[in-house]
């Protein structure tokens, strides 16, 4: 026999599961659980019961230390393609904030466009 939802709980409509799951990783939980009026806790379970996976790897991005160790083979000259790449030729970097982290993160398209 199914267990009555907890008090307080609401079912999630299919409508607000594919906000979620087309939000996911594209804006932050927060925003997202304003939106749908929900608490970030009921955002996060709800995402974790659809099997989103972690929120850092759900965009159409990859970390900066990721993409340098897939072009260094995991050299460690982070410093110094910091100041080459980023400082010196453009490379676009964005931050990424996932609850209280911050991690610099390079979206694919912006990266291939920089590469030209």
């Amino acid at each position: 026999m199914r267990q009555p939802p907890p008090l307080g709980s609401r079912t999630w409509k299919p409508e607000e599961e594919d906000y979620l799951m087309e939000k996911w990783g594209q804006i932050s939980v927060p925003a997202i659980a304003k939106k749908l009026n929900r608490t970030t806790n009921a955002v996060k379970v709800k995402a974790q019961r659809l099997g989103l996976g972690a929120v850092l790897m759900a965009g159409e991005y990859v970390t900066l230390n990721q993409l340098l160790l897939a072009v260094n083979g995991g050299s460690s000259s982070y410093g110094y393609k910091m100041k080459s790449w980023v400082e010196n030729r453009g490379l676009p970097v964005h931050t990424k904030k996932v609850n209280r982290c911050s991690f610099r993160v390079v979206y694919i398209e912006e990266f291939w466009e920089w590469a030209e």
